[in-house]
């Protein structure tokens, strides 16, 4: 019996592999990941040192327990190099080792990658960005008490690393583009109380302005702002955003645009090829959070199993993690790739404050909640008066 073949270890990938099991056991399930194929939980790394968690301590399962407890292989530490769909076949390497597998059913779950900086300088090797548990690895491993780091995006994980890495004590600039953090979700309004909310003395924000160039220095790095701004820093943190891995599937002939193009029942252009994650693109949306890949992973997994089930992805609402003001963004969708248009509407007091975002019609199509705010979440995701994805 071929097998059900999963590029990929994150979470959408193994928590596909959980769902089939669930539903079947006796399909043939197969992952192959380049990381060591322990599972751990992403969003955990950037808030692991307010939590007060020790690198240990962030791995859930071990790559041999997740294959006793779901009965799969894991194929770790291996490098796809080719499919073939017209065979249904894949060829690994692992060690220099190259090998053809057969697959029934081939899966991407290939992730997204941090986008370069593209700062070529005598600092490049100063500049880290964090994806998986061995990027977070190498960098607590060269944190110090009085570390200075320099973050490149306000944006999600900007943000939050803004907030764990000033919690404990390292002094912190952010530097953005933008006018105010997150700002391609938030109106202005929550994004100046989000910088009110951090400590003055531990973080400095700089926004309406990129890095001119990055040098090495006896102290450090020194960052020269377009601004003219000149900054001083021991590490440079770049956050400014994740491409969909796509290439292996479009070096495969398979359709891809932002990701990996799927239709409603996530499957790609190619036979018996399908995509999830981060790496995927639903109804024109490349949505890199963990609900949509929760909800993908549990409907491909009825697929798999014999059961057609179409992807339906209602509006969730994503916690952000900062220590210094709780805050619950449900972002506009663009729907089929269409432009998002519309007004934010404001209520509230100080920082406790409600934006929802309305389109041109009147209907809301996302919010953001700050403060004693987020209280009101559930309320607003039962009324969202946009309709789940499902076409």
């Amino acid at each position: 019996m071929k097998p059900i073949i999963i590029i990929g270890s994150g979470h959408a990938g193994i928590t596909l592999a959980r769902e089939i099991r669930a539903k079947d056991n006796n399909a043939s399930v197969i992952v192959v990941t380049q990381e060591n194929g322990d599972l751990y939980y992403k969003p955990n790394l950037s808030k692991a040192l307010s939590m007060g968690k020790s690198i240990d301590a962030l791995i859930m399962k071990t790559r041999d327990v997740l294959q006793s407890d779901f009965n799969i292989i894991i194929r770790s530490e291996t490098l796809v190099t080719d499919v073939d769909t017209s065979q249904q076949t894949i060829t690994v390497t692992n060690e220099g080792e190259s090998e053809r597998l057969a697959y029934a059913s081939l899966v991407f779950a290939t992730g997204a990658s941090p986008i370069n900086l593209g700062l070529t300088s005598s600092a490049s090797d100063k500049v880290v960005s964090i994806n998986n548990f061995e990027d977070y690895r190498s960098f607590i491993s060269n944190l110090k008490k009085e570390t200075r780091i320099l973050i490149v995006g306000a944006g999600y994980v900007g943000c939050e690393f803004a907030s764990d890495l000033s919690k404990v004590g390292h002094k912190i600039d952010v530097v953005d583009l933008s006018m105010w953090p997150l700002q391609r979700i938030l109106p202005q309004s929550l994004g100046s109380k989000i910088v009110e909310a951090f400590p003055e003395d531990l973080v400095s924000w700089h926004f309406g302005t990129g890095i001119a160039s990055l040098t090495e220095s006896s102290d450090g790095v020194c960052a020269q702002l377009n601004s003219g701004t000149t900054i001083t820093a021991d590490i440079v943190l770049s956050a400014v955003g994740l491409s969909p891995n796509k290439s292996l599937a479009e070096k495969s002939g398979i359709k891809v645009h932002n990701g990996i193009v799927v239709d409603q029942y996530l499957k790609t252009s190619a036979e018996n090829v399908y995509a999830l994650g981060d790496c995927a693109e639903y109804y024109g949306c490349v949505l890199p959070f963990i609900a949509p890949a929760t909800a993908a992973a549990k409907s491909l997994a009825q697929t798999l199993t014999g059961e057609i089930k179409k992807l339906i992805l209602p509006p969730q609402a994503v916690a952000v993690k900062l220590a210094y003001c709780p805050l619950v963004i449900c972002p506009p969708r663009n729907i089929n790739g269409a432009k998002i248009v519309g007004t934010w509407q404001v209520e509230g007091r100080g920082a406790d404050l409600s934006a929802v975002f309305y389109g041109q019609n009147g209907v809301s199509l996302g919010f953001a909640l700050l403060g004693k705010a987020t209280s009101q979440k559930n309320d607003l995701l039962k009324f969202l008066n946009e309709a789940p994805i499902t076409s």
